[in-house]
């Protein structure tokens, strides 16, 4: 016996340290096993929700995409296969491929994209609150939230933080709307530097607007940019109606539309004539919303332009085959339309000022432009539209137009003669009727173009002006070119701007930074070089880095927003209407910030799950 019990290899608590050691060597191999499991379901979680696609089917969770591409990675991948075909290595029944665990995947997500998020925000010494509104195919009105901020190394950001439904669409709403979203992602209003919204009362208003609400509610006067590509596109609106020829000129336009789309037989006809265009573009409807949008139906007529009334002749002359009676007199009436004066020459003016326009637009709409130079833009288009206005360039245009109807074989002055004949006012009236103005060709035309290009020039105008009315001290400061001396009281005002102020108590100082800052900005032509050689300096002078900064900070646009609302349509389609809220802002947030949600580590992620699922587990194995 006492032999036996010198040999320790048999004590029994040694076998059941062995025992033991077994037990956790194999609890580790299962959690292992299921943190690969479950990381490959997220990853697949991700890849639907980042590109947009339907989780599910519409009856069946097993014809739904989630289902069926676990299935297609189970068939390459050995883990996953051994998880659905073998029930011991889970421990229950279980396959997490069910709508309740998808939606669990989607939040764990969605919770560390929005970390990242407010870690963003968070970091930054000032951010811009961007929001808008729009209705959802369930008839909600949602509101999405964008933040702008600019990091140390000065790369601008907008990122959506939240979206919501805003069931009170008040002004006073809105603000609350908007301050419970900030609150509950925990980020702090006394850094919040500007805000941008469109021009409607509701969001824009003196009094009672959001923007005037969310400065009273914050405790400091937060400066409201309105949004340039809003007031852009309403001036370009109005402008298109401050003439006759032209209002009539996108009515033809969308006729034209209208015609070829509402039939597939005249679509095919007319992309068969397309084919020997050169560089020939789609022929598009009329936007009603976005009037620059309109610039690309401007331009896929203009360049087909010939073959489209010849295609017109063909249907009228039956050509390609008989067709009724109705279709003949619509094709009639273009083709009549198409061959006027009034439309060819619109048309030729229209394209070069659309071009204009959708330039600027388009610069607008950029995330890394800041608002300085987006005045900047908007100005320059401005001075251009003058020169067009004061110079021969409309008269030019109208005589490019005419040259054109010659060579159509219309007769310019006799189609005008006929539409545009004087109106006599009557004797009883005026007893000397031969004393009223009488208007040839061209001083008709350039009356009708004079009247949109001031419009245009007005609204643009407007729009500048009210931009640099709300960052009046920080415009002076950093206009092109710069002034070398810098004004102390402006300085201070600008100062007086910024939120969390108090590091730049001593003014001399800052003057000092922003001159060396100046020094080495002598043949800068945008403030984005400004901000880009503050950065580059800036631990030399971190004070004026953070002027810069601040300047770049300032929202001029909610472009971003209508982005993210072009995703929502996509997101929550007529297929997908009874999608929950809280699902909704989810998935918008994984398919909208793809660069955050792409850095996820999935493996922290699933063990995350893992401890919060081990209840489930250890209940399951009791």
């Amino acid at each position: 016996m006492f032999r036996n019990f010198q040999i320790t290899n048999r004590h029994i608590d040694v076998a059941f340290d062995k025992e033991y050691d077994r037990l956790m060597t194999e609890s580790e191999r299962r959690k292992n096993f299921h943190i690969e499991v479950i990381s490959t379901l997220l990853d697949i979680t991700r890849t639907i929700g980042r590109q947009g696609i339907a989780f599910r089917g519409h009856n069946d969770d097993k014809n739904g995409n989630f289902y069926q591409i676990a299935q297609l990675v189970a068939r390459h991948n050995p883990v996953l296969k051994k998880w659905f075909e073998n029930k011991s290595e889970k421990g229950s029944i279980t396959t997490y491929l069910s709508a309740q665990s998808q939606n669990e995947f989607i939040q764990m997500l969605a919770e560390e994209t929005r970390k990242e998020v407010v870690s963003t925000i968070q970091k930054s010494s000032f951010y811009t609150i961007m929001a808008d509104t729009t209705p959802d195919t369930s008839h909600k009105d949602m509101l999405s939230l964008i933040i702008r901020t600019v990091d140390d190394d000065a790369r601008i950001s907008e990122k959506l933080l939240k979206i919501a439904e805003a069931p009170d669409k008040t002004g006073a709403g809105i603000a609350q709307t908007i301050l419970q979203m900030l609150n509950s992602c925990q980020i702090d209003t006394k850094n919040m530097a500007f805000q941008s919204y469109d021009m409607a009362a509701t969001m824009s208003g003196q009094y009672n607007g959001v923007q005037k609400i969310i400065s009273d509610k914050v405790g400091h006067v937060v400066p409201f940019v309105p949004c340039q590509c809003h007031r852009t596109n309403t001036g370009v609106e109005h402008c298109c109606k401050a003439s006759v020829i032209v209002a009539d000129f996108f009515s033809v336009l969308q006729s034209l539309f209208v015609f070829f789309s509402n039939s597939t037989k005249r679509f095919a006809f007319l992309k068969d004539a397309l084919k020997s265009v050169e560089n020939s573009l789609k022929l598009t409807g009329i936007s009603k919303t976005r009037w620059i949008a309109r610039a690309s139906t401007i331009e896929a007529v203009n360049r087909s332009y010939e073959a489209i009334v010849k295609l017109l002749d063909e249907i009228i002359e039956e050509i390609h085959g008989k067709v009724d009676s109705k279709t003949k007199s619509l094709a009639l009436g273009l083709s009549k339309k198409l061959r006027s004066a009034d439309f060819i020459i619109s048309l030729t003016f229209m394209k070069i000022i659309f071009s204009k326009l959708r330039k600027v637009t388009e610069h607008l709409e950029k995330t890394e432009l800041n608002v300085m130079d987006a005045i900047t833009c908007i100005k320059s288009c401005v001075t251009n539209l003058t020169t067009i206005r004061n110079n021969s360039d409309v008269e030019n245009q109208v005589r490019a137009g005419m040259e054109f109807c010659k060579r159509m074989d219309i007769d310019p002055e006799h189609d005008y003669a006929t539409h545009h004949r004087p109106r006599r006012i009557p004797t009883r009236i005026d007893a000397n009727p031969q004393t009223a103005v009488n208007l040839n060709m061209m001083s008709f035309y350039k009356k009708e173009f004079y009247s949109v290009l001031d419009v245009l020039i007005l609204w643009l105008n407007d729009n500048a002006t009210k931009a640099i009315e709300t960052i009046q001290p920080l415009y002076n400061l950093f206009e092109i070119p710069l002034r070398r001396e810098i004004d102390p009281e402006n300085l201070q005002l600008v100062i007086d701007m910024m939120p969390n102020r108090e590091m730049f108590s001593d003014v001399d100082y800052v003057i000092t930074e922003l001159e060396m800052l100046f020094d080495n900005c002598n043949e800068v032509t945008s403030a984005d070089e400004i901000l880009k050689i503050a950065c580059s300096i800036k631990t030399v002078a971190p004070l004026a880095f953070k002027i810069c900064q601040f300047m770049a900070t300032a929202g001029y646009s909610v472009a971003s927003n209508e982005r993210c609302f072009s995703i929502l349509k996509y997101i929550k389609s007529y297929l997908r209407s009874t999608m929950e809220d809280d699902r909704l802002d989810n998935l918008m947030l994984i398919h909208s910030e793809k660069e955050e949600i792409d850095k996820i580590d999935l493996g922290a992620v699933a063990k995350r799950w893992y401890i919060l699922k081990n209840r489930r587990i250890k209940k399951v194995a009791c």
